[in-house]
């Protein structure tokens, strides 16, 4: 068997009324590329149709495979499930509502294998009134980290985050949260490690009108929040 040249992972849960038009693209676009790829679905616990979706997707597609996790983890758990199960000399993930376009997935590969351990998205923001408040709550939070925890990404949280595999795997046990909290700190382990890290411009267009989000603004606001104080805490005790 030839080797796997990237291993995407796309964390799903009650994705169903996205499910196949994300899969459709994002296979469309890799297939019209040279790149020798595997597609980990992992399940954290669909509460909708999600799991015959991701069944049938893998019938049809030797490419594909699936983990389903038997309790709710979190997003940062299922992308941690993904990554310790990837075959790929690159090891990356997008978030399944393509908010980032698949059209980025060869680009940040392809900036991976020209010698980047990490390369992630600097989201570049169409214009939607509807989501105002949460580009504001994203600009004051990566405002709070550079203040808190110096962090040096200008944009942490963006979905889509490439790796190299090998190094990538040093890292994931400095991530123990398995929420979103999970992009600070694999950010901050890697550069805390001294990776080679790229932000490459990805446009960003919202799509909550057609799948909802599991964001909830205010609350998750401020658990972030609280998130970056114990990190800040524990940055200055020398514990991580």
């Amino acid at each position: 068997m030839s080797e796997i040249d990237l291993s995407l992972v796309l964390a799903c849960y009650n994705e169903e009324k996205i499910f196949l038009e994300s899969v459709k693209d994002i296979t469309k676009t890799l297939d019209n590329t040279k790149i020798n790829y595997e597609v980990i679905f992992v399940d954290d616990c669909s509460k909708d149709n999600t799991r015959e979706l991701i069944k049938l997707a893998c019938e049809k597609d030797n490419k594909l495979r699936y983990i389903f996790h038997e309790k709710n983890k979190g997003r940062g758990g299922a992308v941690k499930t993904g990554f310790n199960a990837a075959k790929g000399v690159v090891a990356g993930f997008i978030d399944i509502d393509l908010e980032t376009p698949a059209y980025h997935i060869p680009q940040l590969y392809q900036e991976v294998m020209e010698n980047y351990d990490v390369v992630t998205g600097l989201r570049i923001y169409s214009f939607d009134i509807t989501g105002i408040p949460r580009d504001i709550s994203s600009i004051v939070y990566r405002k709070l980290a550079k203040l808190l925890i110096n962090m040096q990404a200008k944009d942490s949280e963006t979905g889509c985050k490439f790796f190299n595999r090998k190094k990538l795997l040093d890292l994931l046990p400095f991530t123990p949260n398995n929420g979103w909290f999970w992009d600070t700190e694999i950010m901050m382990a890697a550069y805390l490690n001294g990776y080679k890290i790229k932000e490459m411009p990805t446009l960003f267009i919202r799509k909550v009108k057609q799948k909802g989000s599991t964001v909830k603004l205010w609350t998750d606001s401020y658990e972030y929040f609280l998130r970056l104080l114990e990190y800040r805490k524990k940055l200055k005790e020398k514990t991580i």
